[in-house]
């Protein structure tokens, strides 16, 4: 018996231990932190613009090849065969020497629009990071938002029910009505479907949330730490739990008139937005200059060796070169060209072309034209941008610290509301007031409470979005930058 009684024990203690030990494996606890690992691991968005970039800095360093000769080398092997007379047989090898003397500045125009479109690039990649960290920061706190919620209606809910076990005695007692009874089950039944609308409405957020992750609900995961190296995460929404390490420690004040001016200096150096627009302008400038460049006169060169004979060893060598200037003038583009040739047989020979084309490269003069009003718009955009984005800075801050103020005073309200639950409580107790008003007075407590939580998220985001604006981390209000 006590064999039986010790395995029994054994069997169970087994069974404990295992099974607390598999129900904490299958549960994910997902940080903020975490999520924004995982947002950017699995962003198809950041990994398209990386490969943009790869390919922007290889064509920036493929641009120093101007100043490097072209080389083109060649061979080639002739039979021609003549009815009536014997065959003739040649073979041919070459190399040309190709270089550019004077592009008229475009190669050095051409480097700085590859490295101003890679700048811009590398800012968008930034701005986009951010934004997608802003995305899973909203969306990781708008669950910590509905758990909260749903948190402070299922203890209403408890209490409800208990005031409903008590109502019913003092129903039996014929203490009170039978409608107070009717409204204390209405109380306790609507809480119970608001608390099953809102689970399911924290069921649909989870859900959206772990597929933006690219978190896949197919299996439990074992450990969010253990699965680093997985960007698929498997879990269970259910057996999911959000860590909050941020929002906690937030505390609501006005951002200082200090904080505002030294925020303001850099407003335009750290905008995105209005770096990207400034961008846009000097590469319209750039753009117009190389546009402006290209009438500037070319000089080109090239040298050509070749060999050539009947049959091998090649015997005649010939040496060539060329000298082609282009002064593309619009309307009338003119080219001369040089040559000088000299065999192995002493022979030289020289020659000149002079070409003119008429009613040719018109098109500059209407590109000018467009350049130019593409340049000034530009202009007139950036400073109304500048404009626009000071008005929103100032608006914000002044929307923030207005806000401050005003929860603050819902703060007040909240505590005034709880101290009259307290009174309404004991009154209820001694039977001065109708249950109905108790009921409704905890309601409102509650739900004041939770919009109060969510006023208070607002405002986190509201400030975190100011920050944005100049680029400078999130300080909870620091004074120090």
């Amino acid at each position: 018996m006590l064999k039986n009684s010790f395995l029994v024990f054994y069997i169970f203690l087994s069974f404990f231990i295992f099974g607390n030990s598999l129900e904490s494996a299958e549960i994910l606890e997902i940080s903020v932190d975490k999520a924004i690992e995982l947002a950017l691991e699995n962003s198809t968005e950041l990994n398209s613009i990386d490969s943009q970039i790869n390919i922007l800095k290889f064509r920036k360093d493929l641009s120093f090849r101007d100043y490097v000769p072209y080389i083109d080398m060649g061979f080639s092997m002739n039979n021609s065969v003549v009815f009536g007379a014997p065959d003739s047989y040649s073979k041919s090898f070459f190399v040309t020497f190709n270089q550019a003397i004077l592009k008229g500045g475009k190669s050095i125009v051409g480097q700085q629009i590859s490295s101003l479109n890679l700048e811009s690039l590398n800012l968008q990649r930034e701005k986009l990071k951010l934004e997608l960290i802003d995305k899973t920061v909203k969306s990781f706190y708008s669950i910590i938002v509905a758990q909260k919620s749903l948190k402070l209606s299922q203890d209403l809910e408890v209490l409800l029910k208990e005031e409903l076990v008590k109502t019913r005695k003092m129903f039996e007692l014929k203490k009170i009505r039978k409608l107070d009874l009717i409204e204390a089950e209405l109380y306790y039944e609507n809480t119970k479907n608001s608390i099953k609308a809102e689970s399911l409405k924290l069921e649909n957020m989870i859900s959206s949330f772990n597929s933006f992750l690219s978190i896949d609900l197919s299996d439990s995961a074992s450990n969010l730490n253990n699965s680093s190296n997985s960007k698929n995460l498997k879990t269970s929404s259910k057996k999911q739990k959000f860590i909050d390490t941020v929002f906690s420690s937030y505390e609501v004040l006005p951002i200082s008139d200090k904080k505002v001016e030294d925020m303001a200096k850099i407003l335009f150096d750290e905008n995105f937005g209005f770096k990207l627009a400034n961008y846009k302008l000097k590469m319209l400038v750039l753009e117009e200059r190389l546009s402006l460049l290209s009438v500037v006169p070319n000089i080109d060169t090239s040298v050509t060796l070749s060999a050539f004979d009947n049959s091998f060893p090649l015997k005649n060598f010939n040496v060539s070169g060329k000298i082609e200037v282009s002064i593309p003038i619009p309307g009338f583009p003119v080219k001369s060209t040089s040559t000088i040739s000299k065999t192995n047989s002493n022979d030289l020979t020289t020659g000149s072309k002079l070409s003119i084309s008429l009613f040719d490269n018109l098109d500059f003069i209407i590109n000018q034209k467009e350049f130019s009003k593409k340049v000034e718009l530009s202009s007139k955009n950036l400073e109304l941008q500048k404009t626009q984005l000071k008005n929103s800075f100032f608006s914000l801050v002044n929307n923030f610290n207005r806000n401050v103020e005003l929860y603050e005073i819902n703060k007040k309200d909240l505590e005034n509301l709880k101290t009259k639950v307290d009174i309404y409580s004991k009154l209820f107790t001694l039977g001065e007031v109708r249950q109905s008003e108790y009921l409704k007075l905890q309601s409102d407590f509650v739900n004041k409470q939770n919009e109060l939580f969510k006023f208070k998220m607002n405002l986190y985001f509201m400030e975190k979005d100011i920050y944005k604006m100049v680029n400078l981390d999130f300080g909870f209000n620091s004074e120090e930058f």
